[in-house]
């Protein structure tokens, strides 16, 4: 079906829209697992999910994230690359009688790259450069700053979520904070979701509300270290619409979450979208979107906790 109230043409405007779609990903997640026995894998044994957290403590994830963007339109070719690597921190401020935490949100260091077919790569190195680019400075004024304060139950429920600073906030990307967890106990190979909403505009600029189901599979517990499996199923028709198709594609990503079962703590996630829309920007037109996102907990010397993406233990 062809879309209504697409020019012809790629004008600048439409290509910074697109552009602007690759840093929609998502998703900070952090979880935690009571379970498995000397390390053994145990089908029969189930496991209570549960978030923990000690006073005071800090955790330190490092943040790899990579957005590539290619386009067709009339057979002119256009490509966005954006990338970055960050330090994304946890700092607990309060544990609470009722087993909630609150917790500082803070991006203490950022390293981004940003390439655009015919034009010069730009690069931001916080650690680095004493001034930011053009185009990169609310990012530089968000670094080292708390972009938000949350409320967060046991079970991964956001009760609060207070954004020091609005445009500072909006710079730590979009997404899921954290993953839900099931009331009750699982065993391995069991599923759990969580309903959400999404509201989009179409061609006639008219607002919808996407449903969608995200699922969860506990799918093994070795070593101490517990896997699930993170999917994203839209329940509202949209691929027949280019422009849904466009907002919601960020959302579809999918992939793998780990936790130290004993100590409650995310240790490492990846996350990988693939998606192609045909008539994105316009009639004959083909834009693919790619995503690489992954995230590695920290130790003190900057090395991982656990190496699970990665061919050998390296310090990051």
């Amino acid at each position: 079906m062809q879309s209504v109230g697409y020019s012809e043409k790629m004008t600048p405007i439409r290509w910074a829209f697109l552009v602007s779609l690759i840093v929609l990903s998502i998703i900070s997640l952090s979880a935690t697992f009571t379970g498995a026995k000397d390390g053994k894998t145990d089908n029969d044994t189930e496991y209570l999910l549960r978030y923990k957290f000690s006073p005071k403590e800090e955790l330190v994830w490092r943040v790899d994230h990579l957005n590539f963007v290619d386009a067709s339109v009339q057979k002119v070719e256009k490509s966005a690359k954006t990338g970055s690597i960050s330090k994304k921190v946890w700092r607990v401020k309060e544990l609470l009688s009722n087993g909630n935490v609150i917790f500082e949100h803070i991006v203490t260091a950022i390293n981004m790259t940003q390439k655009l077919s015919g034009s010069q790569p730009m690069n931001y190195n916080s650690e680095v450069h004493k001034s930011a680019p053009p185009g990169y400075a609310d990012i530089e004024k968000c670094i080292g700053k708390v972009l938000t304060v949350v409320e967060m139950d046991p079970q991964g429920k956001i009760v609060r979520h207070e954004k020091k600073d609005v445009s500072h906030a909006s710079t730590a990307g979009s997404g899921y904070m954290t993953i839900p967890l099931p009331e009750k106990k699982m065993k391995v190979g069991g599923e759990w979701s969580e309903a959400h909403n999404m509201t989009v505009v179409d061609e006639n600029k008219k607002f919808l509300i996407i449903k969608s189901r995200q699922t969860f599979r506990l799918a093994k517990v070795e070593k101490g270290i517990a896997e699930i499996w993170v999917s994203t199923i839209m329940l509202s028709p949209f691929r027949n619409n280019p422009k849904v198709y466009a907002q919601v594609a960020p959302r579809l990503a999918s992939g793998k979450v780990y936790f130290d079962v004993a100590k409650g703590k995310v240790i490492a996630q990846q996350m990988r979208l693939n998606e192609s829309i045909v008539d994105a920007a316009g009639h004959a037109s083909n834009v693919k979107y790619e995503t690489d996102f992954e995230e590695t907990l920290l130790k003190a010397d900057g090395t991982w906790v656990a190496n699970l993406l990665h061919g050998e233990e390296t310090k990051k």
